[in-house]
């Protein structure tokens, strides 16, 4: 397949290794001339470079986003436009209602349209989503999940719609529900008008709740989560694709509860690139003319969470979530 990656920046040129990596025929844009140099250890022929993608639309079959998220929304809907199939890194784009626009113009254009979000590939996610649906854990009670560490602020999304993001549509795939209400905690310290700092609060169905924490300051980095169920729990750190089981339970006994501490075990876990992974699936259902993985309707459902968060932030309450158009 000849596919167009447009952007070469941080996450960028991880997508233009993979796409090698899979033999795909690659054309390369970027705004920036002086990026087009990540292509030479991969000889892409100067003729597949450029800085201008329009010039490059009529010569591919798909076409792979790559760029702030201030630029999706345009970019995809003229790949769309032009009869390309779509991947477009997380968050797809920056409001909801542009989201719901290309949704639209997929369905009139009947194009594929895959969003990044990564952490679904991952080989412990996949995993974990496994044995919550084989109830091993029993009913989930809660789950918790951080994304922070010290790192590069972003200028286009803040930290809640780039990092944050990750559980958020993790835990909706996980429960395989939506949330009904958020309460957040939001701080922009650095008058930026884009938070640095973000604590949420979800409501799910039946009393299941998530707390989700991010952040550019702790000198730790941390990508974990940990989910609570009522006959075991468990504990993750996704990047390292590393699961533990606790079999640790409460029980009611003679009138009292009493915590049974069971033992733990780490599970042999495959580790694979979530990347390849993700672009595998993308190819896969370019080829088969099948729906992906995850599609708009995922993208969207994540940026009315967040546009819920910052509502709930701004006015200091809890916020029900409404997932209409």
């Amino acid at each position: 397949m000849k596919v167009l990656l447009i952007g070469l920046g941080g996450f960028g040129k991880n997508h233009l290794r993979v796409w090698r990596e899979l033999n795909q025929e690659v054309f390369v844009c970027d705004v920036k001339p002086d990026r087009l140099a990540l292509c030479e250890p991969y000889n892409i022929p100067k003729d597949h470079q450029g800085t201008r993608y329009e010039e490059y639309l009529d010569r591919v079959d798909a076409v792979d986003i790559v760029t702030p998220t201030d630029s999706h929304f345009a970019i995809t809907r003229t790949c769309l436009k032009a009869g390309k199939d779509v991947f477009v890194e997380k968050p797809i784009t920056l409001r909801s209602e542009e989201a719901l626009e290309l949704k639209r113009l997929e369905e009139q254009t009947q194009q594929i349209v895959q969003v990044g979000h990564l952490f679904r590939f991952n080989p412990a996610s996949l995993y974990i989503k496994t044995i919550i649906a084989e109830g091993i854990l029993g009913p989930v009670r809660c789950l918790q999940g951080f994304f922070k560490g010290f790192k590069r602020m972003r200028t286009d999304v803040g930290v809640t719609q780039t990092d944050s993001v990750h559980f958020l549509d993790l835990f909706s795939w996980f429960l395989d529900q939506r949330p009904k209400a958020v309460t957040a905690i939001t701080r922009d310290y650095f008058r930026r008008n884009l938070d640095d700092v973000s604590h949420l609060f979800l409501e799910y169905e039946d009393g299941v709740f998530a707390h989700i924490e991010s952040g550019y300051f702790d000198p730790r980095t941390f990508r974990h989560v940990t989910i609570i169920g009522a006959k075991a729990s468990l504990c993750s750190d996704i990047v390292a694709q590393k699961v533990e089981i606790f079999k640790n339970m409460h029980v009611m006994l003679n009138g009292y509860v009493t915590a049974m501490a069971g033992g733990a075990e780490s599970p042999s876990i495959t580790t694979k690139e979530p990347l390849e992974l993700e672009l595998r699936a993308f190819l896969n259902s370019v080829e088969h003319r099948t729906p992906p993985p995850v599609g708009i309707e995922e993208g969207y459902t994540a940026l009315k969470i967040v546009e819920a968060a910052y509502e709930s932030s701004r006015q200091g309450r809890r916020v029900l979530i409404s997932y209409e158009a």
